[in-house]
């Protein structure tokens, strides 16, 4: 399970995602809080926009891009127009991934 909050206090130096990760694979439920805040400071420039957030809980063999990879049609969907939806229906169609939130 996972809370979004599209904003924190600006006063706090981080975006916390707790707990920490733990090394090795988990068992039963783990709630995390996730957090958003732009660069910006607490004024955000008006052509600035935000895709959706999209969460998705996965094992360590599943890797959604490194360097020198290759992105997939999803997230090059999202970097280029915001829109998630490909990027949601890979992400529900790969055995690695546990559990998608949008």
């Amino acid at each position: 399970k996972w809370s979004w909050s599209p904003s924190i206090p600006h006063s706090d130096p981080v975006v916390p995602v707790y707990p920490s990760p733990v090394p090795g694979p988990c068992s039963g439920q783990q709630l995390y809080n996730v957090y958003f805040r732009p660069a910006f400071g607490p004024v955000v420039p008006n052509h600035v926009h935000w895709s959706p957030p999209v969460v998705a809980a996965h094992s360590s063999a599943y890797t959604l891009f490194a360097g020198g990879m290759a992105v997939s049609p999803g997230l090059e969907e999202v970097a280029e127009t915001g829109a998630p939806g490909t990027l949601i229906s890979e992400l529900l169609s790969n055995s690695y991934v546990n559990h998608v939130t949008y």
